[in-house]
């Protein structure tokens, strides 16, 4: 004959962590609610608004090319147009002058408040320089997660070729093209044919 099952019982917690617990003192329970409350109201903030959230550490930060197009031929004047920008200080032979239409998108993590330097070249069939960016150019990165596009106008030797666009995105605070300065990302666009 089998004797029956003894009843059993809820596990109650250890009774040394319910005597620590009762044994605290009041002002620590105070502390410790409030510790709770804070986080709470900030996992609220930072669920409501994302921009909010503190940079992320450096190893999470990147760059990526997601679009590369180059339209030509394209005259100064068409890409003022496109611009949006005015056909002034330029003479009628600089307006008609033909090349290429470069705009890229960048996707970009973790460098929100900074400004990316950007290096753009553009090189012949032997991988030889013909034309190469005038002006520094930086990119405000004003989010930790944002796509930026970028536009710009090169000129194009009118014989030679092929040639391709190359653009270069280097970390905050560097100069551009310094050979102690590897770019984060290069990108090379497709060969295209003289203006």
């Amino acid at each position: 004959m089998s004797s029956p099952a003894a009843p059993t019982t809820p596990e109650k917690p250890p009774r040394r962590l319910v005597a620590w617990w009762r044994n605290l003192d009041r002002s620590v329970k105070a502390v410790a609610g409030l510790a709770a409350a804070i986080a709470a109201i900030l996992g609220l903030v930072f669920l409501l608004w994302p921009d909010l959230r503190p940079d992320p550490t450096p190893d999470a930060a990147s760059v990526e090319f997601t679009r590369l197009s180059v339209d030509h031929p394209v005259t100064r004047a068409q890409s003022l147009d496109r611009l949006g920008l005015p056909h002034t200080g330029f003479t009628a032979e600089q307006l008609a002058e033909r090349g290429a239409f470069v705009s890229f998108d960048l996707s970009v993590k973790g460098y929100g408040g900074r400004r990316l330097p950007v290096r753009w070249l553009l090189l012949d069939a032997a991988g030889d320089l013909v034309g190469s960016q005038d002006r520094r150019i930086l990119l405000a990165v004003d989010r930790n997660d944002v796509t930026l596009t970028h536009r710009y106008w090169t000129g194009v030797p009118p014989a030679g070729g092929p040639f391709r666009a190359v653009l270069e995105v280097y970390p905050p605070g560097t100069k551009p093209g310094d050979p102690a300065t590897a770019p984060l990302r290069t990108r090379e666009s497709d060969p295209f044919p003289a203006a």
